[in-house]
């Protein structure tokens, strides 16, 4: 198991950003709700080229 610290330099040594944010919110359901619906566009986009 990773404990925080050694998570936190696996991050930066790898030049990840880690970013924090609130659990069901309104704003970030709201967020995710649009990312979703792109990449299913994008799906449907790619296997109706194909």
């Amino acid at each position: 198991k990773y404990i925080r610290y050694e998570f936190s330099n696996f991050l930066i040594n790898h030049g990840i950003r880690r970013q924090l944010t609130m659990a069901c919110t309104l704003q970030q359901n709201e967020i995710s709700e649009c990312q979703n619906i792109t990449l299913v566009k994008i799906a449907y986009l790619m296997s109706s080229a194909s």
